[in-house]
């Protein structure tokens, strides 16, 4: 065994964040990620998307989605999403994906992450729609204050970080 190799049962972190504000999550595109003409297949970029985000929320918001769910009673399943490409991606492209917040409503908020190739160049930009239910019966509610609070810091960071 290569004395790089983690050991049995150790988290590996295969999607770091590499800046703050905005966060930017990066990974590496795996062989799975691919179709049968050797780029990205164009479903994955939305798990590109909702995976950056969700790194996101851990990191900024401080609370997983799991925890939404067993703690608080409220999650924030995608409503709406939109994706668009500009370049392809292949096995062991480095992938940067910036998220940003572009809206908060009452009980719902929308994000966008743009994601870059190694040379900087834009591949894609996805945005994705949240609302904020109540687990209990799936109704409607408020943005939880908690969301509404850190979400808010974020969008001030990155502002003035000259990014928004």
């Amino acid at each position: 065994m290569s004395s790089s190799a983690p050991n049995p049962g150790t988290l590996v972190v295969d999607e770091p964040v590499v800046a703050e504000a905005p966060l930017v999550v990066r990974r590496i595109v795996k062989f799975g990620d691919t179709d049968a003409a050797g780029v990205v297949y164009s479903g994955n970029f939305l798990d590109y998307t909702l995976e950056a985000f969700e790194v996101w929320f851990r990191h900024v918001v401080g609370v997983s989605w799991q925890q939404q769910h067993d703690e608080l009673g409220v999650g924030t399943p995608a409503v709406a999403c939109h994706l668009e490409f500009s370049r392809p991606l292949r096995t062991g492209d480095i992938l940067d994906i910036e998220v940003l917040i572009d809206r908060i409503g009452g009980g719902s908020y929308t994000t966008r992450t743009v994601g870059r190739n190694e040379a900087g160049e834009e591949v894609f930009e996805g945005k994705v729609t949240f609302a904020s239910i109540r687990f209990a019966d799936r109704k409607p509610v408020p943005l939880p204050t908690l969301y509404r609070e850190r979400m808010e810091a974020y969008v001030a960071a990155c502002a003035a970080a000259g990014r928004s």
